[in-house]
Parts: C-alpha cells; sequence; structure tokens
C-alpha cells in the first residue's frame, strides 16, 4: 500500500508543480491592480516627466497595494529618489516656484497659475505640504481639460511600458528601456506630444514605431519586426482599464519628434 501511495505521488508530483507555478504566475501578475499601477505611472509622469521602466512600476504598484492603495505612503520615496533629485535640485523656498510650474507643465502641458504658485508655495514654506505632497494633490485636483491631459498621458505611458515589457513581469524586455536614464529624454519627447486632444494618443503601431526610433538599442527584440508586439494578455487589458483603453482607436495624428542626444540620467530607486 505505502509503495502504490508513493509511485501514486511520483505521477502526481509534476501535475502539482506546474499548477504552483502556474498559481504562482497568476499572483505575481495579479499584484499589479488596476487603480495602483495608474497611481504609480501617473507618478512616473509626475515627478520624473516620463513613461515607467516595467520594473518599477511593477516594484512600486505592489508597495502600494501593501500599503492598501494610500499614496503618502510611497510618494515621499519619488520626491527623494536620485532621479529626482537630479531633475529638480533640492527644493526649497528659493525654487519651489519653478518646481510648481514644471510639474504643471509636465503634468497638463501649462504653467501653473498665480493662485496656484500661490497655495503651493505657502504649503510648503508653512511646512503644510512637501514637494511629494505638492505633486500628489495638483495630481488630485485635475478637473476638466487637465484631467483629460493626465488621462491622455497616462493611456500613452501604459501603451510605451506593456511595449517594452508586453507581459508586465519585468523579464525578457523587448527594449532596452531600463533605469540608466539613457533613454529618458526621448521618452520624455514622447510624452509631451500627448495633450488634451485624444488624437494625440499613439496608436500601437505608432509607439512601437517611436520606440524602434528613438528608444531601442542595436539588438533588441523590437527591432526583429516592424508590426507592433503580439496581443497583451487579458491581465494587462483589464490593469489599464480604469482610466481609459490603452489601445485607442486610430487616430489621425502621427508624431514627429527630431533626434534626441543620449545622455546618462538617474534612475528610480
Amino acid at each position: 500500500m505505502n509503495r502504490d501511495i508513493h509511485y501514486l505521488y511520483l505521477i502526481v508530483s509534476p501535475l502539482r508543480f506546474f499548477l504552483l507555478l502556474a498559481l504562482t504566475w497568476h499572483s505575481t501578475a495579479s499584484a499589479v491592480t488596476s487603480d495602483s499601477a495608474n497611481m504609480v505611472q501617473k507618478s512616473y509622469i509626475g515627478f520624473y516627466h516620463r513613461p515607467a521602466d516595467p520594473g518599477g512600476l511593477i516594484y512600486w504598484t505592489e508597495k502600494l497595494d501593501g500599503k492598501g492603495g494610500d499614496m503618502s505612503a510611497i510618494i515621499e520615496a519619488f520626491a527623494n529618489s536620485p532621479e529626482a533629485r537630479a531633475r529638480y535640485g533640492t527644493i526649497n523656498g528659493g525654487n519651489v516656484s519653478a518646481f510648481i510650474n514644471q510639474i504643471h507643465l509636465t503634468m497638463f502641458n501649462r504653467d501653473a497659475t498665480a493662485e496656484e504658485l500661490n497655495f503651493y508655495s505657502n504649503g510648503f514654506n508653512t511646512g503644510r505640504l512637501t514637494s511629494a505632497t505638492i505633486m500628489l494633490t495638483a495630481l488630485n485636483n485635475a478637473q476638466g481639460d487637465d484631467l483629460l491631459t493626465i488621462n491622455n498621458k497616462l493611456a500613452a505611458a501604459n501603451q510605451f511600458t506593456w511595449t517594452v515589457d508586453p507581459e508586465l513581469d519585468g523579464r525578457d524586455y523587448l527594449v532596452t528601456y531600463i533605469a540608466d536614464g539613457v533613454d529618458f529624454p526621448a521618452a520624455r519627447d514622447f510624452l509631451d506630444a500627448v495633450t488634451l486632444d485624444s488624437s494625440t494618443i499613439p496608436t500601437r503601431s505608432q509607439t512601437t514605431a517611436y520606440i524602434q526610433s528613438y528608444i531601442a538599442d542595436p539588438g533588441d527584440p523590437v527591432l526583429d519586426s516592424l508590426s507592433p508586439p503580439s496581443t497583451p494578455t487579458d491581465f494587462l487589458i483589464a490593469a489599464f482599464s480604469s482610466s481609459g483603453s490603452i489601445f485607442p482607436g486610430p487616430h489621425r495624428q502621427i508624431m514627429q519628434v527630431s533626434p534626441v542626444t543620449r545622455f546618462t540620467g538617474m534612475a528610480h530607486i
């Protein structure tokens, strides 16, 4: 009897192994939830002025999920990261107005109003706000044209990040877009072209073509074909659907961006 049980265990064990493997993969993928992923992506746009690299998006989304979706638990890390310091320096009373204006330009394609400059700078100088909570407050208060603009940039950024890593698992990137800063200027140009007009959200083909031209390195898999990567998983469609589809229909505008000079920058922490 014991021998029979032993043989049965050997037969079933491979099935158990693959079942556990599948459940582990599903658990990892499901950790990147819709709302958390979108908030992290928006934070990359607001602070770093670029689409998230897949590894950073996965890392911070899981951190945010672990905090119950409380952005205040992770946002200071964005503001104090090497990449943020390289972009803005140390924020103080002398340069906080320039910082406020820059994040409005980055997220909404407009300068901050006098009222916004006064509100946020007073909040900073009195200790009521930090550079992190200034960005988060501006993001959460977006409405009208500002809300349309940031949501369009979110859709474009999600499209970009997915093109780099279609499975969003942090492995087997199709594009060398990692935390070394080299491709960040071109990634910022990509987002700058997106406005409140939904026709400026690049299609899948346009996103792939842009990445092939301005982001990809020789030998990157995305260069093996001029066609976009295969359709993403149902999980990815669900993960980014709460703020509008990341796969918009055909658009009239095709981005025209001149080549950029590569540089070495800082990364997400």
